[in-house]
């Protein structure tokens, strides 16, 4: 038994869709997040009482979608099951965060500043960039976003009119847009 990929991207239909391979004919359950609709289509073995999502199509294909309104979300496990003739085959498969952190929030900057300030996405790596998109120093944002990254000696003070932004990149490596310019 195989599941397609899913992913936390609510624009891909892999994101509340639950698509893939098992043998011809076989009944297939799902676990996962709790929002799963619950197996309604009862065993046609009668070695065996459960219930079941789907059942795969003559070439073994099968599909079902989420309730309308629910997307999975990165790192939830989904664990597919498919029974024929009195014997299982299962597999997982865990959400692939493929969505970008939104682009931070770079606040105000005064040349004898220590640090870049700002809010981006909790838990991103926060990279300040000069005009020439040149990293300058990074650090990561805490629980709540909140970021500081100390501004490097040799840079110190800023030059007063230079420009930088900041741009978030996650734990999956997306990377967010720049944010808007600070001028120093």
């Amino acid at each position: 038994m195989q599941i397609e990929a899913l992913v936390d991207d609510q624009q891909d239909l892999h994101s509340f869709t639950i698509a893939g391979k098992a043998y011809p004919d076989a009944l297939i359950q799902f676990t996962g997040p709790a929002f799963l609709p619950d197996p309604l289509m009862p065993s046609d073995d009668p070695r065996t009482s459960g219930r079941y999502h789907v059942r795969a199509d003559e070439q073994g294909n099968f599909q079902m979608e989420l309730p309308k309104g629910k997307f999975f979300q990165a790192g939830e496990i989904m664990k597919g099951t498919s029974m024929i003739h009195g014997k299982a085959a299962s597999t997982s498969v865990t959400v692939q965060d493929v969505v970008a952190p939104q682009a931070p929030a770079l606040g105000e900057i005064k040349d004898q500043d220590a640090a870049f300030t700002g809010q981006a996405e909790a838990r991103t790596t926060v990279s300040i960039l000069n005009a020439k998109q040149q990293e300058v120093a990074q650090a990561k944002a805490d629980a709540t976003g909140n970021f500081s990254v100390s501004i490097p000696t040799q840079n110190k003070p800023l030059v007063p009119y230079q420009e930088y932004t900041a741009m978030a990149t996650d734990a999956a490596g997306n990377e967010s847009l720049t944010s808007e310019s600070q001028t120093v």
